[in-house]
């Protein structure tokens, strides 16, 4: 009795780890597809290029099967006319064309190393080009990438008085030992009289739902879902990239709330690698995200209701 128990026993486990190894392999293939080693095994399912502003684009890629996963954004510099392409997707030789027909694809910005996806492909289909990070996240980039690694750091390429106009301001997300990453101030015009802010996962805007319920509920749990109006910050970010510091998160959002207050520029826009870029009431939701609160609850001088869909 005992014998045959046993032996029961052991094919119940012995078939739920099929099961689940079944299960397992069609969720990876599914969500996380194998990619090859060239620029066309890394084209996925993406939207085409928008225009955002002046000298301002971006386009939706695919992530975990998702059509809204993740954003490029495509940033010409007024002054000299060169691109520089900020966490990079790999497109279909149509927006690609059309990326090279606004400028010379000149910088390419990994902006952590989380959003090294294509980012090797990339130095393989533009060999000439200058990749750029954030000094912190050198060495873990290096390691994802192929034969060209990292020629210039974000710190030494934008610093104080550089030729683009660009200027660096602090995001939580600064440390080596999880994620390090800037947000990026760009100018829209060659007078510098409008302004536009680049930013990674510091912050996020997705839709309510992505069409897909895996992914919701993915999105849901890692604080990934919203509205996509109000921009937030996941409890990833809040809490764990900053070692349980969340005053980090809203310091560092209500220092660049008032750098747009403050500023004699126009801000136009905050674009994100994930979700809606913002583009009305920025220093307002910029406090909403950093202190993870509903309009009503805190004083914001420029909120409105919703009104952007």
């Amino acid at each position: 009795m005992g014998t045959r128990m046993f032996r029961n026993f052991a094919i119940f486990l012995g078939a739920n780890a099929v099961l689940g190894s079944a299960a397992v392999y069609a969720f990876n293939k599914k969500y996380f597809p194998p990619k090859g080693n060239t620029f066309k095994d890394h084209i996925e399912p993406h939207t085409q290029l928008k225009p955002i502003s002046d000298n301002l684009w971006q386009v939706t890629g695919t992530l975990m099967n998702c059509k809204d996963g993740r954003n490029m954004t495509v940033y010409r510099v007024p002054k000299t006319g060169d691109l520089i392409l900020h966490s990079v997707i790999a497109l279909n030789d149509e927006e690609m064309k059309k990326i090279e027909d606004l400028g010379k694809v000149k910088y390419m910005i990994v902006p952590n190393s989380f959003h090294t996806i294509d980012a090797a492909v990339f130095t393989e289909k533009y060999p000439n080009i200058t990749v750029v990070a954030p000094e912190l996240d050198v060495d873990k980039i290096n390691k994802k990438l192929s034969t060209h690694k990292v020629d210039v750091t974000s710190e030494e390429l934008f610093k104080s008085g550089n030729n683009f106009g660009i200027t660096l301001l602090s995001s939580p997300l600064h440390n080596k030992n999880t994620l390090s990453e800037w947000v990026y101030d760009v100018p829209l015009d060659q007078k510098d009289t409008r302004r536009a802010l680049i930013v990674n996962d510091t912050m996020t805007n997705h839709n309510e739902t992505s069409g897909d319920p895996i992914v919701d509920v993915f999105r849901s749990f890692y604080g990934l879902k919203g509205d996509g109006v109000y921009p937030r910050v996941t409890w990833m970010v809040r809490y764990i990239a900053t070692y349980f510091q969340p005053k980090l998160v809203r310091d560092s959002l209500e220092h660049i709330a008032t750098v747009i207050e403050k500023s004699d520029k126009k801000y136009e826009a905050i674009v994100l690698s994930h979700g809606n870029p913002v583009t009305k009431d920025l220093p307002a939701k910029l406090r909403v995200a950093g202190y993870a609160k509903k309009v009503a609850e805190i004083t914001i001088p420029q909120a409105t209701e919703k009104s952007e869909k």
